[in-house]
């Protein structure tokens, strides 16, 4: 491309100042970053997407690359539990309850000296993994409330992910002091383990 090809834009003085210091750290020209970027976001701009849109997916991505997740299409995994639930519904739980703590940890080490309240904002990009209609969590004083819908066409799909929910608060010091599971809801409130709260129903 010659330099006739060339424009000069605009942008504002910290984002000039990333651009250079991120191409200089993966060894490209300020030119050659800027044209990959802006290339890669109007297509996707011309698909539809938003910028917001845009940060959610790759925040996702990196989500989804660093839990390991692989994609199931959600009709086979519910079938799948269903099917196994009736003999190793314990089994199940425990698996499900162990994938609750592992992403405990993944968000601990991502918000490392922080607590749960700090990694909700996150969950949602969590909830993107369901197959859930709508996935919800947010702060209601000390306590997070869970909402999912959609996450089960089974009874026994939902008890699994209450398993997962359950395990992955009290990984951080939370009880669950309410649940509600029916097939495609989830209703959790979980609550500091140190607050007096009746205990969660069985």
């Amino acid at each position: 491309m010659s330099r006739k090809d060339r424009i000069n834009i605009a942008v504002a003085a910290d984002i000039a100042q990333q651009l250079s210091e991120t191409a200089d750290s993966i060894g490209m020209t300020q030119y050659a970053l800027a044209n990959d970027i802006l290339s890669a976001g109007l297509e996707l701009v011309k698909e539809g997407f938003s910028a917001a849109q845009i940060k959610d997916l790759v925040r996702f991505w990196r989500v989804c690359l660093d839990v390991e997740a692989v994609p199931v299409p959600g009709k086979m995994l519910d079938k799948l539990i269903f099917s196994l639930y009736k003999q190793h519904g314990r089994e199940l739980e425990e698996l499900w309850c162990e994938t609750g703590r592992t992403l405990a940890a993944y968000f601990k080490a991502l918000f490392a000296g922080r607590g749960l309240k700090d990694a909700v904002e996150l969950m949602a990009y969590l909830g993107k993994m369901l197959p859930a209609r709508r996935f919800e969590a947010r702060l209601e004083g000390e306590d997070v409330i869970l909402s999912v819908i959609g996450v089960g066409y089974t009874k026994e799909t939902v008890l699994v992910n209450a398993a997962a929910a359950r395990c992955f608060f009290e990984s951080f010091g939370y009880k669950i002091t309410q649940l509600e599971a029916e097939a495609g809801i989830l209703l959790l409130r979980a609550s500091p383990a140190s607050a007096s709260a009746p205990q969660a129903p069985s």
